[in-house]
């Protein structure tokens, strides 16, 4: 028997960009910054996002453009709440 495993999609920079509310140079300026990691890059080299990369650009967006959070700002957000998240995985709080 085999186990089926959700695939993920993965999409180029124009269709996050939309998917995000986000222009496609707003999504490689996140790319340069490092906000943003793309996990694969198609035959041409240009980068691929999933899911979690979409989720990201949404936070970047809501943060900016919703509430007037500078980059350097959402850089710090970003960071302790993925720091928060590593914690949370490797030692879960108690109930």
């Amino acid at each position: 028997m085999s186990v089926r495993t959700p695939r993920q999609s993965y999409c180029s920079a124009v269709v996050a960009a939309r998917l995000s509310g986000m222009t496609v140079d707003r999504v490689r300026r996140m790319l340069r910054l490092g906000l943003l990691q793309a996990p694969l890059t198609d035959e041409r080299g240009g980068p691929l996002f999933g899911e979690p990369e979409l989720a990201r650009l949404r936070r970047i967006r809501r943060l900016t453009g919703d509430l007037g959070v500078n980059l350097a700002g959402v850089e710090i957000i970003l960071r302790l709440t993925d720091e928060l998240a590593q914690a949370r995985a490797e030692r879960p709080w108690p109930s």
